[in-house]
């Protein structure tokens, strides 16, 4: 056996110490001094820090929130059940009861959000009781309905032919144009949307484009047949454009089209008697018409409302004053006959103690004619003894009403000034003139004939 010799001894050399021994320990140097450098930047700047942080919470939320949505959407809302009050909504609305119908459809559009039949059936509904546009609260709501028609479905010619008829009536007949002119590129064939086009001529001036938007709807209902509104919208319509002429033989043909194919739409019957039969020997003719059609709609406050007018202006006081009375009965808040009974009872009874219930309410009401509230400062002035600072209040009002629409027939300047005398009260300043600047305003034939 043989031993091994081992190897001599040798001191082994010395090695320098180095850094970074291995990679993993530069990488932990980096990232202490990256750490060490952030603190840093932090704590010198402390606002930006928490900007950022903001935002990056922000951004974390939303991605959040839309992958909840995206992967565990919410179920959907449940609509309510609508189906009695649908049927409820058109059988009020067949037999005429609109202000029922209005209510009812309410609360079925609620039901079908979608259903721009539905939308469009409402917005009609609170134009036709509209007083021809005079309420301007049911204009508004029946703008807003019309642009629900238009969410509802855009590529349907409702939506934008009912809210080319609710800007016409409410005189706002450039943007009219170009909703009934979007009705028209939807649907060239629409007759509803003619009808509305043709008013919206005639209310800008341009009879000749009327007359031959009339003559082209009458011209296909007559090849195509129509439903009972479309017809009666353009035959209304066109009797408006006859009337507005001086045809007052062909306007009373065209309006009877419209009442024999819609008869409870009143206020066509209430256009006739007031656009056609305006001579004073034609009046009886106007009152036989409007009794016959309270027969069937005695709750019609309009018809209640311009029966009063025409027996005032026969002199007929009685029958003037119930009918208006009635009319305050069925609905509460119709400020024409308020006005009205305030005027009979100052003109006609010199009950002002009547006069100041009567107008006080027609005010509170929202009443924009400044006739009321000086007829109510003059009566707290007639009363013994005079009461004059209750009249301070009306008078201001009805003088700032009238400064802001222009004078009156019934009222002017200078009478409300007097008034101011008579009661010893200050003169109201007058207000800053202002330099008109000059604007073409086209004419139209609103002159002969009550715009929408």
């Amino acid at each position: 056996m043989q031993l091994r010799v081992p190897k001599k001894y040798q001191a082994s050399k010395r090695h320098r110490r180095r850094l970074f021994r291995s990679r993993r320990w530069m990488v932990l140097w980096l990232v202490t001094f990256i750490v060490a450098y952030g603190g840093y930047w932090i704590l010198q700047n402390p606002t930006l820090t928490r900007d950022y942080m903001d935002n990056f919470r922000e951004n974390v939320g939303n991605e959040v929130g839309n992958a909840r949505e995206r992967y565990f959407p919410d179920p959907p809302t449940a609509t309510p059940d609508v189906r009695d009050e649908s049927v409820e909504a058109e059988n009020a609305y067949r037999l005429g009861d609109y202000e029922q119908a209005i209510e009812l459809y309410r609360e079925v559009v609620k039901g079908k959000p979608n259903d721009a039949g539905i939308h469009f059936r409402l917005a009609y509904l609170l134009l036709i009781t509209s007083g021809s546009g005079s309420d301007t609260v049911k204009i508004n709501e029946a703008l807003e309905m019309a642009q629900a028609t238009i969410s509802a479905n855009p590529e349907s010619p409702l939506g934008w032919m009912i809210q080319a008829m609710a800007l016409d009536w409410g005189l706002q007949h450039n943007r009219a144009l170009a909703s009934a002119q979007r009705a028209l590129e939807i649907d060239p064939s629409s007759i509803f949307a003619k009808a509305v086009l043709g008013n919206i001529y005639r209310n800008l001036g341009d009879l000749g484009l009327s007359k031959a938007t009339f003559d082209d709807a009458i011209a296909q209902i007559q090849r195509n047949g129509a439903d009972n509104e479309t017809v009666a919208q353009v035959y209304r319509n066109y009797g408006r454009y006859l009337s507005s002429q001086a045809d007052y033989e062909g306007a009373a043909d065209a309006y009877q089209r419209a009442r024999q194919a819609m008869p409870t739409a009143t206020y066509i019957t209430i256009e006739l008697a007031n656009y056609v039969y305006l001579d004073p020997s034609e009046t009886e003719t106007a009152i036989n018409l409007l009794e016959e059609t309270l027969d069937t709609n005695p709750r019609d406050a309009a018809v209640l409302s311009q029966l009063g007018q025409l027996y005032y202006s026969q002199g007929v006081y009685d029958r003037a004053n119930e009918r208006f009375q009635q009319c305050i009965i069925v609905n509460q808040n119709y400020i024409d006959c308020y006005s009205a009974l305030g005027k009979l009872e100052f003109f006609v009874n010199a009950n002002y103690g009547k006069v100041i219930e009567y107008l006080t309410t027609a005010t509170r009401l929202g009443s924009s004619d400044p006739y009321d509230y000086f007829l109510l400062a003059r009566s707290y002035y007639r009363l013994q003894p005079p009461q004059c600072e209750q009249a301070a209040k009306p008078l201001r009002d009805g003088y700032n009403l009238m400064l802001e629409n222009g004078e009156t027939n019934l009222v002017k300047k200078d009478d409300f000034l007097r008034a101011f005398t008579d009661c010893g009260l200050a003169q109201p300043q007058a207000a800053p003139q202002v330099t008109p600047t000059t604007e073409v305003v086209a004419t139209t034939p609103e002159a002969t004939i009550a715009p929408e």
